[in-house]
Order: C-alpha cells, then structure tokens, then sequence
C-alpha cells in the first residue's frame, strides 16, 4: 500500500511538471532561415531544423530509456511508439491541406519540427519530475539520502502523505 501511495505521488508530480512544461516552440517561421526565402530554400530549411529536432529527441529518449527500468521503461517504449504513430499520422494529415502546392513540405517539416520539440520538453518534465520525486526507475522506495536536497523534501512529503513515515 504504502509503494502504491508513492507512486501515486509521483504521478501527480509528472503530471503536474508536464503541464508547466515550456511549450513548443513557434511554429515555423521563414525568418529562421536566412536570407534565401524562395520556396526550395524554406522546404529544405524546414526538414534541417526537423532533423536537428529529431537527433536531440532520439538523445533525450535514450537518455530516458538508460534511467528507466521494469514496467515504467516498458510503459515508456509503448507511449513512444504511439506518440511517434500520432505525429507521423498528424503531419501526413497537415501536410494533405497542401497537396499539390509548393509548400507542402515546408507545412509537413515545420510540423514534425514543432510535435517533435513538444515530445523533448515532455521527456524532460517528466524526467526533471522523477529525479524530484527520488523515486528510483523501478518505481520503488529509495532513501532519501542518496536525492538532491529538494528531492529529499518531496519524497519526506510523500511518505508522510501516505503514512510511511508515521
């Protein structure tokens, strides 16, 4: 009972550094190209900085899977293949508002390049919320010792919280 209440703790510090995560960046804007603003340009400058994102999404992921472990890095691979399914899904989906025109790549990179940085953000918020909550990546008890400073204060708040600490 007393593992179930911790984990609900935690889930409610996620939930909670996930809302007040930064959102995602403006939208693509031909600005942060350069000089060049004929359309092959902006179409390629689009899918550039959608590849940039990616990489540092396939870093903070693998960065998250490395700290995670049992049922929480499972829950984490499936809500990743789904998220990648949706973004996918909804940039094809954008994109198909422009079929035909020029701009339909640049409408479809701008897209992955700004889902792509909201997924890092979440990524992050929900690690940043973890190392808070000293909850160890099994989802498990962990001594307040071995947490930073306000960690230590979170996980001494939980534990009172749901009686673990008398």
């Amino acid at each position: 009972m007393k593992l179930f209440g911790l984990r609900v703790a935690f889930v409610l510090l996620a939930s909670l550094a996930v809302s007040r995560a930064a959102p995602a960046q403006a939208s693509f804007s031909p600005s942060t190209c350069g000089a060049e603003q004929i359309q092959p340009a902006l179409n390629a400058c689009a899918w550039r900085r959608y590849r940039a994102a990616d990489a540092e999404l396939n870093r903070v992921y693998r960065r998250a899977t490395a700290a995670d472990t049992g049922a929480v890095l499972v829950a984490l691979r499936a809500a990743q293949r789904a998220w990648l399914r949706f973004r996918d899904a909804h940039c094809d989906y954008v994109a198909a508002l422009y079929e035909g025109g020029s701009m339909q790549p640049m409408q479809q990179g701008a897209c992955l390049e700004e889902l792509t940085r909201a997924r890092i953000e979440q990524l992050r918020a929900a690690h940043d919320a973890r190392a808070a909550s000293c909850l160890p990546p099994d989802g498990g008890p962990q001594p307040a010792s071995s947490c930073s400073r306000l960690g230590a204060l979170a996980y001494s708040a939980a534990r009172r919280a749901t009686g673990a600490l008398g």
